[in-house]
């Protein structure tokens, strides 16, 4: 690992030569490729058995270079990978058929959980990292997730959960279904401190309506999926409060549902 002072003495080496940010964000990339080509050196050597001007008697020898450009965060770059005369060199780093680094991925992903459409994301990646790709990307990333969506859906519940919400819309009803909505009205007042304090819930919907108004339209049932999956994902990050009043309403919880609860607490 390079020390503090090996990377002081290369800034001040480069510092003469470098008179923008745009020099000093090519001077990375150049230092990212020339990591990468080493790796991928060193990757070959590690595959082959031998160094790379060592004469060996192998029947597998080093048989030139493939050029290719990847996209990363930093900008695209071009890269060299050794090739084999048997074609069974298989890089890590960088795979041989990879054209995209990681990083960019979650770039684009941010993006879209912030409510962007995939052209959005194709402008900001290109203003941003000099990168550019395509909608078409966008979406096969953002693909990726389904999997992740469809854990989160079947994902195991908590064997207990004293307070359930069930989020609507004020539609009419008729006035004798009164009893049917005064329920919450029948129980303690310590409870009904910790069930009627609905903003978490309220600003869950905000943060899902905002990444949906964005859009005004989707392609698909998937694609409405993934912007509320990941809007979902996002607010999580904030659940850090406690539920008011919790102590003494799971007491009355425990009083009038002992049976139901108490087996469940650790």
């Amino acid at each position: 690992m390079t020390n503090q002072s090996d990377i002081k003495k290369l800034a001040e080496q480069m510092a003469g030569s470098m008179n923008s940010f745009d020099d000093i964000k090519d001077f990375q990339k150049q230092l990212m490729q020339s990591f990468i080509d080493t790796a991928l050196e060193a990757e070959m050597e590690d595959h082959l058995g031998y160094p790379k001007h060592e004469k060996a008697d192998k029947p597998n020898k080093r048989n030139g270079h493939t050029k290719k450009r990847v996209r990363s965060d930093i900008g695209e770059l071009e890269i060299s990978t050794p090739r084999d005369r048997d074609s069974s060199f298989e890089p890590v780093l960088v795979s041989k058929h990879q054209t995209r680094i990681s990083g960019l991925d979650d770039k684009i992903i941010f993006f879209y959980a912030k409510g962007q459409t995939t052209t959005e994301i194709v402008e900001s990646i290109k203003e941003l990292y000099d990168v550019d790709i395509s909608s078409s990307l966008v979406s096969r990333v953002t693909d990726n997730i389904l999997d992740d969506i469809t854990a989160w859906q079947n994902r195991p519940l908590s064997s207990v959960y004293p307070i359930v919400y069930l989020d609507c819309i004020v539609v009419k009803s008729w006035r004798n279904n009164w009893e049917g909505l005064t329920v919450f009205f029948e129980y303690p007042k310590d409870i009904r401190k910790a069930i009627y304090t609905t903003n978490a819930i309220e600003s869950l919907n905000s943060v899902i309506r905002t990444a949906v108004n964005k859009r005004k339209v989707f392609p698909s049932d998937q694609a409405a999926f993934k912007v509320v999956y990941l809007a979902t994902q996002q607010a999580s990050k904030k659940w850090s409060m406690p539920i008011r009043n919790w102590t003494s309403a799971l007491n009355r919880f425990m009083i009038m549902f002992d049976d139901r609860i108490s087996k469940h607490l650790i």
